[in-house]
């Protein structure tokens, strides 16, 4: 690549850095969050400085400036993780299981006793306006 484009190119990365330190002097999220931001800017600079391939740099120059518009736009300093679902999830119990032998106690038998019993009125009714339906045709 031509002199021209590293010098481009450095010159884009160190106002970058520069851009980063300036939002993290004037950054509203409290003293720790400004700490966070200088200490990941010189901890990511400083891992990528022998790094000559220039696309490889055009490429952590774009992600840096699109990391520092999301802290800013969302106020969250704090690298987004695009592996994590947008929306919790929601857990659905399955049916609860019932022990094979219940053990019911009195209250529970009668209950079971009235609602057979509605069912069976039920389907007498039912029954009824069949047989009934079917005289009257």
């Amino acid at each position: 690549m031509p002199a021209e484009g590293v010098a481009t190119t450095k010159g884009r990365v160190l106002s970058l850095y520069r851009d980063i330190l300036r939002t993290s002097r004037t950054w509203k999220g409290g003293h720790e969050e400004q700490q966070y931001i200088t200490h990941e800017a010189q901890q990511v600079f400083r891992s990528n400085a022998a790094e000559t391939n220039v696309d490889r740099i055009e490429d952590m120059v774009r992600e840096g400036q699109n990391r520092l518009e999301y802290a800013m736009h969302y106020g969250i300093p704090y690298p987004r993780l695009h592996y994590a679902p947008q929306f919790p999830r929601r857990y659905v119990m399955d049916k609860p299981q019932m022990p094979d032998t219940p053990q019911q106690s009195s209250g529970s038998r009668e209950i079971t006793d009235k609602l057979a019993a509605a069912e069976a009125r039920r389907k007498a009714k039912l029954e009824q306006a069949r047989r009934d339906s079917g005289q009257t045709s």
